[in-house]
């Protein structure tokens, strides 16, 4: 024989939570989710503090009105009927579960939610408690405990990354000056040896200094305390000048220049420009072992100069493109374990690329060499050639 409503009720009823009124309000108010009290009949006995902010009003526009004030029309009717059906087997669960639910605020908006229902007894009389979930500010904050993870894994990387660049970049340049000024201690020499001797130590120091101003150089820029010299400069002339320099210092590549017409001037520190160029083209030099062409192009466009370095070297596979703005990224391939650095080089030209308001990427074919772009916001200032 099935069993009457009456008889669910009374087996629920015996096995329901049981609180006094007072008991109830201290609940309520140590809760960190929305709660709303209801009696059978549906109407609002109390609320938390936390269901007035969710849904916009004050506990005296609250307490006493249905519960359908906070349900958009079109749920109204199916709520009185799924209360009646809930209260007369009255257990624990969530409501609607695979429907899409949603509350309306005191100003009519409405948002998505999620409610979780428990029959409790106060002071021996049958209510219902409503936690609801704001489904929206729920998803939020799973997606912002998400982005700190992400982060948290990539300064995990990074600091993984750090040590292992700084443990081989530092143990090479100390291993060489510990050996170099070794053999000057223990052993006499002729002066030319002493003299080769030296300069690899110096050059060593020198690399070691060098790490440590990039390492600080970084640093300083990620947090937005390094400071621009600003002034006006001519991009064709600079580049004109670093590029006869840098040529003196390979036989195997040529450096081709390809300069708009106009000569760009835009605002900048030249000093950092300087470090931008040189360092890209370093790269083009070392990521081409067999020599080649280096193109460096200029053109203007609308508002930007854009300057572009091309090289015909190794490349950069695309899976590890996206990464080589990242500090102490190093490409691993067996054609450049060879090329020591830090892998703060480009991380540092794309801080100051971007400290001019500017922009850089890169196109990259394996085995057919890299194309860098910069684009910076254009000041003209002179005439055509």
């Amino acid at each position: 024989m099935a069993k009457k409503a009456s008889d669910t009720l009374s087996v629920a009823s015996a096995s329901m939570q049981k609180i006094t009124f007072p008991t109830l309000l201290q609940f309520l108010d140590i809760s960190p989710d929305a709660m709303i009290v209801i009696n059978q009949a549906g109407t609002i006995v109390r609320t938390n503090s936390h269901a007035l902010s969710l849904f916009g009003y004050t506990s005296l526009e609250l307490w006493g009105q249905p519960l359908n004030v906070l349900l958009p029309e079109r749920f109204r009717v199916a709520h009185a009927i799924h209360r009646e059906h809930y209260f007369s087997a009255p257990l624990t669960r969530s409501m609607g579960v695979g429907l899409q639910l949603f509350g309306q605020r005191k100003n009519g908006t409405e948002f998505p939610v999620d409610i979780s229902l428990q029959p409790i007894l106060i002071d021996n009389v049958l209510h219902g408690i409503s936690t609801v979930y704001d489904v929206t500010r729920y998803k939020a904050l799973v997606e912002a405990e998400q982005y700190l993870n992400n982060e948290l894994e990539h300064l995990n990387t990074l600091q993984s990354n750090f040590i292992s660049v700084i443990d081989h970049e530092f143990r090479t340049a100390l291993t060489s000056i510990e050996g170099f000024s070794g053999l000057l201690r223990d052993e006499d020499h002729s002066s030319a040896d002493v003299k080769d001797y030296a300069n690899d130590i110096y050059t060593d120091a020198l690399r070691l200094h060098a790490m440590i101003t990039n390492l600080l150089d970084l640093e300083q820029m990620q947090q937005g305390k390094m400071q621009l010299n600003l002034q006006w400069i001519d991009i064709n002339a600079l580049l004109t000048r670093i590029t006869q320099s840098m040529g003196l210092t390979t036989i195997r590549h040529t450096f081709h220049l390809h300069l708009d017409q106009i000569h760009p001037q835009i605002e900048g520190d030249e000093n950092k420009l300087i470090q931008v160029i040189t360092n890209l083209l370093s790269n083009a030099v070392k990521y081409s072992p067999e020599g080649g062409d280096i193109v460096i192009t200029t053109s203007v466009e609308g508002a930007f100069i854009h300057l572009s370095i091309q090289d015909h070297g190794i490349g950069i596979a695309h899976t590890i493109i996206k990464d080589i703005f990242m500090p102490y990224h190093h490409i691993d391939a067996k054609a450049t374990r060879h090329i020591q650095g830090t892998g703060l080089g480009l991380p540092i030209v794309k801080q100051i690329v971007e400290m001019h308001q500017g922009h850089i990427w890169v196109e990259s074919v394996p085995g057919q060499g890299s194309l860098f772009h910069l684009l910076f916001p254009l000041r003209l200032r002179s005439t055509t050639l």
